[in-house]
């Protein structure tokens, strides 16, 4: 599906090939020397009993970045972000999108800011 990932960082643009791919999954890496980023995404399904044996699908993309530390002594610093939805196999691609993108859209260097703050 994806030969590679873009990332930007501010104002830095990070491109992770891909480095490992299975049926469901795939990895993809990037290193240089002052830091590691992977990134992997999963795709599973699950039966929902609780609502008469629904198949729903799970889709999740991890991103894990560990910056390298410049002091001796002192820990790198690792930021792991994750991100999962899951939708009934039969519900249409549009509205499972469309959700989607309202949680990407309410997440504001603001709404991250309050929620670094333990914002509920």
């Amino acid at each position: 599906m994806f030969d590679s990932l873009t990332f930007m960082f501010g104002s830095d643009t990070y491109v992770l090939p891909k480095i490992n791919q299975d049926k469901y999954s795939g990895e993809f890496y990037f290193r240089n020397d002052g830091l590691d980023i992977t990134a992997t995404i999963r795709h599973t399904t699950r039966i929902d009993k609780t609502r008469g044996g629904i198949k729903v699908e799970r889709h999740a993309v991890d991103l894990t970045v560990k910056v390298f530390a410049t002091v001796s002594g002192q820990p790198d610093t690792i930021r792991k972000q994750y991100f999962v939805f899951e939708n009934d196999y039969r519900d249409g691609v549009l509205n499972t999108t469309d959700c989607v993108l309202a949680l990407k859209g309410w997440f504001t260097s603001t709404t991250v800011g309050n929620l670094l703050q333990w914002a509920s």
